[in-house]
């Protein structure tokens, strides 16, 4: 027996009695006996409280029947009885048993039951019974007018129900000779659930489960469980020592009555709970809604059950440590009282269950517990005082008398990971509802010296991540430290630094926004190698200083900061430390520094050597697309001043080279080039100034060509440099037939070809003598690019005829082909023309009769004299307000 849910003791003693008693029924604090003299009598409760049961009889029918009464049924609320005897039923008052009639047409009944609910949730209005006769059953529904029982309905079966129950509202479980089958009392339908057993009462054994809709069937020694449709509704069946006599289903427990005592069991586990001794029940009643009393009858006694109250029932299976039944007895209606103080009642036991799965070393189970209590966390903590810091949860009251300790060291890890799940869950209820409290008392509020209670939370996390973390991997405590929490800073800082967490402890003081404090840490472990406090590569070098930085450099409040650590980095680390500025590789702007780029320039000049200004400002241009010609001009410039220093270096053949950066000329002046070629916003008036006017000769050429002065850039390149190559290819990438200062750079070549006496003078200019057949190839290749009557006077006159008469020939017939060309294109623009003014005259000369039988062909209606529109290509005419809508269905239609 797992506790005791009923008080049991013996009612009527009818041993002594000239009757023997066959049916059963309890109302209120009465018993209805049928007995086998054909009489039915009623015994009223006279006992006192907390006394011996005292059960008198009050009152006793009249003789109606010389046959025993095979079976009973009280109505209360309608105030009328039914009996059923020799096939006969019968309708009394209740309480006065006085006959008020018979079921004339139900004569050889042999079983009846209805729909009325002893539970208040089946409980149902409109009373009905289905009786049970010979391969039919007939309906009937009360009529409280006439007070009687009016036949509603008459169904025929193919053979006859031995027992039967109400299932639904319109079903009827019913047990024939060899199997029980579902009922539908509208269409008559029969649906076999299973076959009978061959031990126990014959004809079958049902029980009607009101509270949870469904019907338990006896088969054998086993109960099973179907819905109203005859489907099972649970897994396993009950399993009773032998087969029950009778069945009844007082939630949440079903008794069965056996040939030697009253089984006592919990639908849901079922589990045995209570057995009370007596010999030959075959009769179960309980009474209506009040107090759920149950009576067991033999042929000679009956016997009360009366319920033991919930809170006795809970609190003894509390004391035998069986919490689940406890829970599952919580959960189940069992008076007003009871769901009144059910929440109250269920915290107490969860908390003892959670403490009880604790001493058993089940600790994930029994934080699961506690997070669904309201138990103060600090209670919870306090059972594992390896995990919180030393001074907290002191003076901890804990609701159980004995705490077993944790001592081995694999219940100690096991503990811990458990706790996760649980402090987690505290931390998103801080998170979610900040003025979340459990208790009556704001256990979040700290008493003198204790943290608060989100702070205690997050550094047990914390150490419990310290605990069970992995040496070669700890991801999970550093996810929680770049979360935001609550942890006690300075505490934090000296546990971590006392683990060597160097890593973990600068993502806590970056989410803290200590980033003092993360740098100087960096910058020391960068700076001495690690100093043999840490084996953390990713921190032996200014990779995690320069990563840190980086993060803050969007940002201008930090402006400062970055700017104090980031010049040690530049120096000691030139090429690394540039990223800090330059966010080589990302494209998105919310993580490229916000620190003006003439600032970063005035530092990289104080911190380290041009070349590095050099690789910033060509990272910075070329990642930020920036116009300030500022800055485009400074880049020249500080080309300029390398190529001028190396020009330096080679003319005194000094081996010693710059430590960082290009000091090859031709690199630095290949760059310088691309440089001007590419760029459109420095301004190349200021730069001609700084170029020296014998040296960087095709830089020069490429500001003057920026300048529009096409004569002198290619005079540089034919007279100067000697590359006639480069001056034709400066001339393919200048010349612009749309534009009045490109569109003669080929003839601008020309003339420096023949004219150089015109040019600026020069050393080389001075000796130079007309280039006559590089002109006169320029020419043939180029006419068409040309004005060649200008060309053709840039010519000397005694030149050979014949020397250019090919290249006259092709122009006169590139003429001829574009004068061909522009003929025929005015011959089709005139047909053209012609063509659209014949369709508009055409279209113009058509005329249209409007007349009372003209009709719009969009609304159908009368043209009249209204503004109307005519289609030329369909001839529909519509109304002109019509118009618009007729064009958009037409439209619609071809899409």
């Amino acid at each position: 027996m797992s506790h005791r849910a009923y008080y049991s003791g013996v009612a009527i003693d009818a041993s002594r009695e000239p009757f023997r008693i066959t049916s059963l029924e309890a109302c209120g604090r009465r018993i209805v006996l049928g007995c086998s003299d054909g009489l039915i009598r009623v015994f009223e409760d006279r006992s006192q409280p907390n006394g011996k049961v005292d059960y008198k009889p009050t009152s006793v029918s009249e003789v109606f029947t010389r046959k025993s009464v095979e079976s009973l049924k009280v109505f209360p609320l309608h105030g009328i009885m039914v009996s059923l005897s020799d096939g006969v039923l019968r309708l009394h008052s209740f309480p006065s048993l006085e006959t008020r009639g018979t079921f004339e047409k139900s004569r050889g009944c042999l079983s009846f039951v209805s729909n009325y609910s002893t539970d208040k949730k089946g409980h149902s209005d409109d009373l009905c019974l289905c009786l049970a006769l010979k391969r039919r059953v007939q309906l009937f529904r009360w009529n409280p007018r006439e007070f009687s029982f009016a036949n509603i309905q008459e169904l025929t079966l193919n053979e006859t129900p031995r027992r039967m129950e109400w299932a639904g509202a319109n079903s009827v479980c019913v047990a024939f000779k060899r199997d029980y089958k579902m009922l539908n009392t509208k269409t008559g339908h029969c649906t076999q659930i299973f076959p009978l057993g061959r031990k126990g009462p014959q004809g079958g054994l049902i029980c009607r489960m009101e509270a949870s809709n469904e019907v338990l069937l006896a088969k054998n020694q086993q109960g099973i469980c179907v819905n109203h449709e005859g489907k099972p509704t649970r897994t396993e069946p009950i399993e009773w020592s032998e087969p029950p006599g009778a069945l009844l289903y007082c939630r949440p427990y079903v008794i069965a009555a056996t040939s030697s005592e009253i089984d006592v069991r919990n639908i849901e586990n079922r589990l045995p709970v209570q057995t009370v001794s007596l010999k030959g029940a075959t009769m179960l009643a309980s009474t209506f809604l009040a107090e759920r009393m149950l009576v067991a009858a033999s042929s000679v006694t009956v016997m009360q059950l009366t319920p033991v109250s919930p809170i006795n029932q809970v609190e003894e299976l509390v004391a035998k440590c069986n919490f689940e039944a406890a829970l599952q007895l919580i959960e189940e209606d069992l008076d007003s009282k009871w769901i009144a103080h059910r929440d109250e009642h269920r915290l107490k036991v969860k908390t003892q269950y959670a403490y009880h799965l604790y001493n058993q070393k089940e600790f994930e189970m029994a934080l699961h517990l506690f997070q669904q209590t309201k138990i103060d966390p600090r209670q919870v903590l306090a059972l594992f005082p390896k995990i919180i810091p030393k001074g907290q949860c002191r003076k901890i009251e804990h609701p159980v008398e004995h705490i077993v300790p944790i001592e081995r060291r694999d219940e100690f890890l096991k503990a811990t990971a458990a706790l996760i799940p649980y402090l987690e869950h505290l931390r998103n209820r801080f998170s979610m509802d900040p003025r979340y409290t459990v208790t009556s008392k704001d256990w979040r509020k700290s008493k003198s010296g204790d943290m608060t209670l989100p702070a205690l939370v997050d550094t047990a996390l914390l150490l419990v991540f310290l605990e069970i973390d992995d040496p070669t991997d700890s991801k999970a405590l550093l996810a929680f430290l770049k979360q935001d929490t609550e942890c006690d800073l300075a505490l934090t800082e000296e546990i971590l630094t006392r683990r060597g967490k160097y890593k973990e402890l600068v993502a806590f003081f970056k989410i803290r926004e200590q980033h003092e404090s993360a740098l100087a840490i960096l910058k020391k472990l960068a700076q001495k190698g690690g100093g043999g406090v840490t084996k953390d590569k990713s921190l032996l070098g200014p990779g995690a200083t320069i990563d840190y930085l980086q993060s803050l450099a969007p940002d201008r409040d930090y402006q400062d900061i970055v700017i104090k650590y980031a010049e040690w980095v530049v120096k000691d680390h030139p090429k690394e430390g540039l990223k800090i500025f330059t966010h080589s590789g990302s494209s998105d702007s919310k993580t490229k520094s916000h620190i003006p780029a003439r600032l970063v320039l005035k530092l990289l000049k104080n911190w380290c050597g041009p070349e590095i200004v050099v690789t910033y400002l060509e990272s910075y241009l070329k990642s930020t697309d920036n116009k300030n010609s500022a800055l485009h001009n400074e880049l020249v410039f500080l080309y300029l001043d390398l190529i001028h220093k190396a020009e330096q270096q080679k003319s005194k053949r000094s081996k010693k080279q710059s430590a960082v950066g290009p000091t090859d000329v031709p690199a630095l002046r290949r760059k310088l080039i691309q440089f001007l070629r590419e760029s459109k916003h420095y301004k190349p008036e200021l730069m001609l100034g700084r170029f020296p006017e014998a040296e960087l000769l095709e830089e020069r050429a490429v500001l003057l060509s920026r300048l529009n002065e096409h004569v002198e850039a290619l005079a540089l390149y034919v007279w100067d440099l000697g590359s006639e190559d480069k001056a034709i290819r400066y001339c393919a990438e200048n010349y612009d037939e749309g534009r009045k200062e490109k569109n003669d750079v080929y003839l601008h070549l020309m003339q420096v070809y023949l004219e150089p006496e015109k040019l600026e003078p020069t050393e080389r200019r001075k000796a130079a003598t007309p280039k006559v057949d590089a002109a006169i190839e320029l020419l043939g290749k180029n006419y068409m690019k040309m004005d060649v009557a200008r060309a053709m006077k840039l010519l000397s006159d005694d030149l050979d005829v014949k020397r250019v008469f090919p290249i006259l020939r092709a122009v006169l017939s590139m003429n001829k082909t574009r004068s061909r060309r522009n003929q025929v294109t005015k011959s089709l623009y005139r047909i053209e023309n012609l063509r659209v003014r014949s369709e508009f005259i055409r279209t113009r000369s058509k005329q249209v009769r409007i007349d009372n039988q003209t009709k719009c062909y969009y609304c159908n209606r009368r043209i009249g004299n209204a503004a109307f529109v005519r289609y030329p290509k369909s001839e529909n005419v519509v109304h002109y307000v019509c118009a618009e809508s007729f064009q958009a269905t037409v439209e619609g239609s071809v899409s």
